[in-house]
């Protein structure tokens, strides 16, 4: 039954509750793709347990296992939160980056090479000392809610899964919506934005189908510049193709658009939590949640909550309490309702080892 909406109430036990002792280590986990090493923390509190786990999922884009975004380490945050809360952690860099291996460019892999990795760090969390392999949470963020999707509509069976900012609808659309949005914001015209927007859409069906088209592509370049209010007889083929070609060597670009996440969230048949931003530019709950509702809804037994958090962004940083438009580099710090809403479900569910 979704829950559109929060209060949050942050539990004055847990806050005053004493830290709970941990052991870190360093691991290494092999991808099923040839060569490709994942490097990791996971740390296990002390005690005899087993104890329930969180695999942290990383969005897109040169990430270590911190997620550090404005130099202020989001997963590191939420990975001791959670273990204050009696609950394994494991938390891994991306292919290619921190003491992962791979080539060092996260657009030349998609989120399906995500993941197999992912998949393959899932089951090295199951299969570890002190952990219960049938209460395994995995939480995902932005494109990580995505990879969180697709684990857990393909065998992976958590006992739930935490999408957070999640991208629900077609990637062609949300290609198209994040850009023209921009030029929204950057003072476009409805209408020039619209124009954009509509050439974006077609430009994505280009890179989903038919990239290697030469002459579409020198087309589509030149209309999508004068659909900027560039006259025709100004528009310059070089500058117009200057501003779409770095798309052509992207392959996360080529998957991405061709995606509807849609697709695995309808074959999930365990719990999920969906937690939207409600001032996220970048995935707009009103456009997301609608999409998410009707993706679970198909299912033959929902167990899903959704949850919008007032007057956050994206990434539920704050500084000093509050929700900033430009981030205080190296001091943001995890907006407390996003705990909030993540502590009661785990109690609900009889996650929390508190």
């Amino acid at each position: 039954m979704p829950v559109l909406g929060w209060l949050a109430v942050v539990s004055l036990a847990v806050l005053l509750a004493p830290p709970l002792g941990a052991g870190e280590r360093e691991v290494r986990v092999e991808s099923t793709a040839a060569g490709i090493m994942l490097a990791g923390t996971l740390a296990v509190p002390d005690g005899p347990g087993p104890f329930s786990a969180v695999l942290l999922i990383t969005g897109n884009g040169p990430h270590t296992r911190d997620q550090r975004i404005s130099d202020s380490p989001m997963f590191a945050m939420v990975g001791d939160h959670f273990v204050q809360r009696g609950m394994a952690v494991l938390r891994t860099d991306a292919r290619g980056y921190g003491a992962s291996t791979g080539p060092s460019d996260w657009e030349q892999y998609t989120t399906a090479d995500r993941v197999d990795d992912n998949r393959a760090v899932l089951a090295f969390l199951r299969a570890q000392p002190g952990v219960d392999p049938d209460r395994i949470v995995l939480l995902g963020h932005s494109e990580g809610a995505m990879i969180a999707a697709a684990l857990a509509a393909t065998g992976g069976s958590p006992a739930l899964s935490i999408l957070v900012s999640p991208s629900t609808m077609p990637g062609h659309v949300v290609f198209a919506d994040q850009r023209a949005d921009e030029l929204r914001r950057l003072g476009a015209t409805e209408e020039a934005a619209a124009a954009v927007h509509a050439q974006l859409i077609r430009f994505a069906d280009f890179l989903a189908h038919r990239r290697d088209d030469r002459a579409e592509f020198e087309t589509i370049a030149n209309d999508f510049l004068a659909a900027h209010g560039v006259p025709r007889k100004d528009v310059d083929p070089a500058q117009a193709q200057g501003l779409l070609s770095g798309f052509l060597e992207a392959p996360w670009y080529w998957h991405f658009v061709a995606t509807d996440p849609a697709e695995d969230l309808a074959r999930i048949d365990t719990p999920v939590l969906a937690v939207f931003a409600g001032a996220d530019a970048q995935v707009p709950w009103r456009r997301h949640l609608p999409a998410l509702v009707d993706a679970l809804s198909k299912r033959d037994d929902p167990d899903f909550s959704a949850v919008v958090v007032p007057d956050q962004d994206h990434f539920f940083l704050e500084f000093e309490g509050r929700r900033l438009e430009t981030h205080e580099p190296g001091r943001m710090e995890v907006a407390e309702e996003l705990f909030a809403v993540l502590d009661a479900e785990l109690e609900r569910r009889g996650l929390s080892n508190r």
